[in-house]
């Protein structure tokens, strides 16, 4: 799914589709990696072909960055080694020169924020990634002082780095992220486009993740479906036509290998039109290797809470000494070492209460929550497969947050998504025995795209008004359904056959209008 060997910043990843080489060659695009520290996003550049410059104060980073550069693109790396911070000055070897890119990632200095334009060329790009005020939850620093240093203020890169006077805002975030490369955070994340004196002032938004206001890059056949809702065509045909360009953009959204259209289909994703309605899409789910085994078998020994401890205590440790988080260029004894669990994620027990318990609705439930409870029940269950499930689970759903942590395929498409759609979320599982459901009904604040990987459960859609099922959806393993925001719900596994296993992707997509 990956067109690069190395792992960037999300964010990063999500923008580079940005960056393009005109009429030239890629490799005469010149980019520079300004405080680059172990050069993770140098790595990734120069496996895109481009020629770097690799700006840092740590002579050892820069050592280590050049030992990992491939023999076949050394001489399109150049590394500076230089300390802004003492100087206000950029290095001698940048005076004069502009980029197609000018990069900086979990760096803040102030002085030079308003100077970042003299490095890039006309119609080139800042992409910047920092963290903001709000971090202080998740991190503890040194001193007052070294966080108000280390955190942008409010909207500070678009009113200091890029004023909309000069740049074109192509993407902007600010606020709190959740399992951003591995920790929960408060970041400002700015892509922006240096205007060219005769080029045209587009605007920007600053709410959530923005992008431009004339769509880049959007795919085909999503233009026609979606311009096909103001054209002559007949009003089913219309239909037929958006959801299939819909259907199309969710597949390649999905998709665990690397897509020419994958940012395209994020594109579309992102237009209002997308989420009006929902979508049952037929056999379109990534083929992941993770079941109702891979579950249960996480659920074993089940004990989050020191591996919450544990995490929250390294991500505070690398926040107060200043550290670069663990990218993909560290190895698993590496990463180890630093102390980050390899899984971070919590369960709870729903199932649903006899009918005419709970005050006579026979849709109401009792969950468990309590660490302690759950582990105890697993405990003495031992559930290790569906049989075990449908013998000793008592009816329980099975719900873990948070999980796409647990497993390298989750990973992986948990980052893919982010890096075609910039937005914030996670993955839920959820283990419904035959004939259980796993929640009352109820209304999700985020758009949510779920993948049914074993069994099969019929999800009802009720009226906001009525409460009542207005539709029903069947969902067989391979199928995806997407809920925009808002849509009161619940789901039921079926009563005869295999228990349901179903992923659901939360995305925190900005609502339609």
């Amino acid at each position: 799914m990956r067109c690069s060997r190395y792992f960037g910043s999300p964010w990063v990843e999500t923008n580079l589709k940005h960056l393009s080489a005109g009429p030239c060659q890629v490799s005469d695009v010149k980019v520079l990696d300004l405080a680059c520290g172990r050069g993770r996003h140098s790595l990734l550049l120069l496996d895109q072909g481009y020629q770097v410059v690799a700006v840092d104060c740590d002579e050892a980073a820069l050592a280590e960055l050049k030992k990992k550069v491939p023999e076949s693109a050394r001489e399109r790396l150049q590394v500076v080694c230089h300390n802004l911070q003492t100087s206000d000055m950029w290095p001698e070897q940048l005076i004069g020169r502009q980029f197609a890119l000018v990069l900086v990632v979990n760096y803040v200095y102030r002085p030079l924020l308003c100077r970042l334009q003299e490095l890039v060329e006309p119609g080139g790009l800042l992409i910047y990634e920092a963290w903001a005020q709000g971090n202080e939850a998740f991190a503890c620093p040194k001193s007052a002082a070294v966080l108000a240093e280390r955190s942008l203020r409010p909207n500070e890169l678009l009113s200091t780095a890029a004023p909309l006077s000069h740049w074109e805002v192509l993407g902007f975030s600010s606020g709190m992220l959740e399992d951003y490369e591995g920790r929960d955070c408060c970041k400002q994340m700015l892509c922006a486009r240096l205007q060219k004196k005769d080029g045209p002032y587009r605007g920007a938004t600053t709410s959530g993740v923005a992008v431009a206001r004339t769509p880049v890059n959007t795919d085909s056949v999503c233009k026609s479906a979606l311009h096909s809702q103001h054209g002559a065509e007949s009003q089913h045909g219309s239909l037929a036509a958006d959801h299939t360009a819909r259907s199309l953009a969710l597949k390649s959204l999905l998709s665990t290998e690397f897509c020419a259209d994958a940012d395209s289909s994020g594109d579309c994703f992102l237009q209002p039109p997308f989420g009006r309605g929902q979508l049952h899409s037929v056999g379109i789910a990534p083929l992941l290797n993770f079941g109702v085994t891979s579950l249960l078998e996480l659920l074993q020994n089940y004990d989050p809470a020191p591996a919450r401890e544990a995490h929250l205590q390294c991500m505070r440790r690398l926040a107060a000494e200043g550290a670069e988080l663990p990218g993909s260029d560290h190895n698993d004894a590496e990463i180890a070492t630093l102390g980050l669990p390899p899984r971070l994620w919590g369960a709870s027990m729903v199932r649903r209460l006899p009918d005419g318990s709970g005050g006579g609705s026979s849709l109401r439930t009792e969950t468990i929550d309590d660490d302690t409870t759950i582990k105890a029940f697993l405990a003495s269950a031992q559930l290790s497969s569906a049989d075990d499930l449908e013998a000793r689970g008592e009816g329980w759903t099975f719900v873990v947050n948070q999980i796409q942590a647990a497993a390298a395929c989750l990973q992986d498409l948990h980052h893919q998504l982010f890096c075609a759609t910039g937005l914030s979320g996670g993955f839920n599982a959820y283990l419904t025995p035959a004939g259980a459901i796993g929640k009352p009904p109820h209304i999700d604040d985020h758009d949510v795209i779920v993948l049914q990987l074993e069994g099969e459960k019929v999800w009802a859609l009720l009226d906001a008004a009525t409460k009542k099922a207005s539709e029903e959806v069947h969902l067989k393993p391979g199928d995806v359904l997407y809920l925009p925001q808002g849509i009161p719900h619940h789901a039921r596994a079926l009563p005869a056959g295999a228990p349901s296993l179903h992923l659901a992707v939360g995305l925190h997509r900005q609502p339609s209008v």
